[in-house]
């Protein structure tokens, strides 16, 4: 059982007490406070046992981004013919994340405005739900503000996103297996930019560049006999490259290529647990990863889907394909 055990997350031996099991917020004789309690009375005589933490979902919730691409389709579908046109779009991303599937399903709202023909400002809220593994999620709401400069061919996207999440933890003692619920919050801020060069016959480049910064708070829990268990606060700042090479048809249908390349600059700062009798865990992560794909999207009156699949390479956590699909409406 231990073998499928550990693919759940992170082991780390601790001692503690099972059974009678509580959650409650407590503080010790020594004025440390706990945000959990997991345990039976001090009294009880411990017992050898393992603890996991999914530290996958919550890396994965961090470093997840937010590309326009991916929110609206093509660039070419943002604009509009008038002044202050709303919109509403709904999309879902099914993908895979090491052995994790994650589920994201995205609602929104946009209302544009044009100061003339070639400046648009496009803001919006979205409603957001990423269904990771073993019952773990993270939902949340996030403001997004475009700006496209259509003379000068380039865009800026900005994103502040506020998520709460729950991932797990596991107790494994005397082959029984208890599952705690962690929970905290996530802040995330993202930047991309990006520039379209177009050539005859209708084909196009967009290189882009975006920056992500995301923060967690962490949380400390008493296990039972004295022993704790500390997960750290964990900061990630995520730097992307990117480009996107297609044609535009008359049909308004178009079809594009796309790249990434990503790399962490604090994934020596990611989660960390740590127990009371000084077992400790620094969850490293990957530092760099790349993804190719291809896109397509239909320019419609009023109704526009899209649709994009990407293939994901991590080092020591595999490949992973994620296909992202949405239709927005103008009115």
């Amino acid at each position: 059982m231990n073998d499928l055990l550990k693919k759940l997350g992170i082991a780390i031996l601790v001692s503690l007490s099972l059974s009678n099991t509580v959650l409650a917020e407590i503080e010790d004789e020594s004025g440390e406070e706990y945000d959990e309690v997991v345990g039976r009375s001090p009294a009880s005589p411990a017992s050898s046992a393992l603890v996991w933490v999914d530290t996958q979902d919550i890396y994965y919730y961090m470093t997840n981004m937010d590309r326009l691409t991916k929110r609206l389709g093509s660039l070419d579908d943002y604009r509009f013919a008038d002044d202050k046109t709303n919109g509403l779009w709904l999309r879902t991303e099914q993908g895979k994340f090491s052995h994790q599937k994650e589920h994201f399903y995205q609602l929104g709202y946009n209302h544009s405005s044009l100061r003339n023909d070639d400046i648009q400002w496009l803001n919006g809220i979205s409603l957001n739900y990423l269904k990771g593994s073993h019952q773990s999620y993270e939902k949340g709401v996030s403001l997004h503000s475009t700006f496209f400069n259509y003379q000068k061919h380039y865009y800026l996207d900005m994103l502040l996103h506020y998520g709460a999440y729950k991932t797990n933890i596991y107790v494994s003692s005397d082959d029984t297996l208890s599952r705690f619920t962690h929970k905290g919050k996530l802040l995330k801020l993202s930047l991309e930019a990006g520039y379209e060069k177009k050539w005859e016959n209708n084909w196009f480049l967009r290189p882009q560049a975006q920056l992500q910064f995301a923060h967690t708070k962490g949380k400390n829990y008493m296990l039972g006999n004295d022993n704790h268990l500390y997960i750290s606060n964990a900061s990630s700042l995520v730097g992307r490259l990117g480009f996107e090479l297609g044609k535009n048809f008359k049909t308004n249908h178009r079809i594009f290529v796309l790249g990434n390349l990503y790399h962490e600059f604090l994934s020596s700062k990611g989660t960390r647990l740590h127990t009371s009798n000084a077992v400790t865990d620094n969850s490293q992560y990957p530092k760099d990863w790349y993804d190719i794909g291809i896109g397509y999207s239909y320019k419609g009156k009023h109704f526009t889907p899209y649709i994009n699949a990407e293939r994901s390479f991590y080092k020591h956590y595999g490949n992973s394909t994620r296909v992202n699909a949405g239709i927005s409406y103008s009115f």
